[in-house]
């Protein structure tokens, strides 16, 4: 956006100090992620972990998501299986 913005976006370069402070709260987030991988256990994290098993028809036709589009799951559905998931 400064390249090619400039006054329309009303952006101007980041002076060399200002560089070097981004460049330095990058590196540091970068080390400090390595830190926690390597030195935190895996059982920490553990009490965190989220539950990966589909969503059955009621949650998916309960969800706010579906308000707005049809999931894949049911824009990829035949007819046979809609008609069955209506009966149901």
């Amino acid at each position: 956006m400064v390249e090619f913005g400039g006054q329309a976006v009303r952006a101007v370069p980041l002076s060399t100090e200002q560089n070097l402070y981004c460049l330095g709260f990058g590196a540091f987030s970068l080390i400090w992620g390595v830190v926690i991988k390597v030195i935190l256990p895996p059982s920490l994290f553990a009490r965190f972990a989220i539950s990966e098993e589909p969503m059955t028809d009621a949650e998916e036709a309960g969800s706010t998501v579906a308000m707005f589009r049809k999931s894949y799951r049911q824009s990829t559905m035949n007819a046979s299986q809609k008609s069955k998931a209506k009966i149901n």
